[in-house]
């Protein structure tokens, strides 16, 4: 299995007013960087309206995230700080 990284999937410095938005930004990356598709990224958003913080692994840090089926192309991952 190859993930797919690269500095196109990094964002530093992001202010956020909320997580839904920080959501949008976060499967932003993964979509223009073609890790998933459009109904990935309302997945996500979707998990965390139903289940809510179950994605924060730490103080300031969260991993948003959707089932595989629901739109992702490949594995991957986003960094937004």
């Amino acid at each position: 299995m190859t993930i797919k990284f690269n500095l196109d999937l990094i964002t530093l410095d992001a202010h956020y007013t909320s997580a839904n938005e920080a959501i949008e930004a976060a499967g932003n990356l993964l979509l223009t960087n073609e890790l998933c598709n459009q109904n990935y990224v309302h997945a996500m958003q979707n998990t965390y309206q139903q289940f809510g913080s179950y994605i924060v692994l730490d103080n300031g840090l969260a991993m948003p995230h959707a089932r595989p089926e629901h739109g992702a192309l490949t594995t991957g991952f986003c960094i937004i700080t």
